[in-house]
């Protein structure tokens, strides 16, 4: 989720909406699917590991960074967390809300380590400042949702979930 300064408080309350109903609709649950979450801004954190049996609380509780966005430093959060998991599936859902400064050579790097990981990553880019962010990220993926405001993100979890489980074949 992106927690970063350019995100509001109600934009972030959002965002949390927006992931527990994508794991509503993937059937997440302690002896089902797992995933995992991790908020991202200057410095990411994980917050829901996936071995943890509290999705919704955690995610609830996860709180607003407010630092600068680095969406170089997010993916590699993600690419640290999936590297643990033994899921034949890996399925990355990456938020982001605006601008941000990763140099595309570290984003080609992290790109080849998803690769390596075998992830099927899907970027939802809300609002219209990450138009320029959408072609760094297109060396990770072609799957690039765009929802107009922050607002529309909880409609959009059950369209995405949708849209991911065809695209993914699973």
């Amino acid at each position: 989720m992106d927690a970063s300064r350019g995100v509001s408080i109600v934009d972030y309350k959002l965002e949390k909406q927006f992931v527990k109903s994508m794991a509503y609709h993937f059937n997440i649950s302690p002896s089902g699917p797992r995933a995992a979450a991790a908020i991202y801004a200057e410095n990411p954190q994980t917050i829901v590991g996936f071995t943890d049996t509290k999705f919704n609380e955690k995610i609830d509780s996860a709180v607003l960074l407010g630092t600068p966005r680095r969406l170089d430093r997010a993916l590699d959060k993600v690419a640290e967390i999936l590297s643990t998991s033994p899921a034949i599936l890996k399925i990355v859902v990456l938020l982001t809300a605006g601008k941000e400064t990763a140099d595309p050579l570290t984003i080609s790097n992290i790109a080849k380590k998803f690769r390596q990981l075998g992830t099927q990553n899907f970027f939802v880019s809300i609002g219209h400042q990450p138009v320029k962010e959408k072609e760094k990220l297109k060396i990770i993926t072609r799957n690039i949702f765009e929802v107009n405001s922050s607002g529309n993100l909880p409609s959009m979890a059950m369209p995405l979930a949708k849209k991911i489980h065809e695209r993914s074949g699973k």
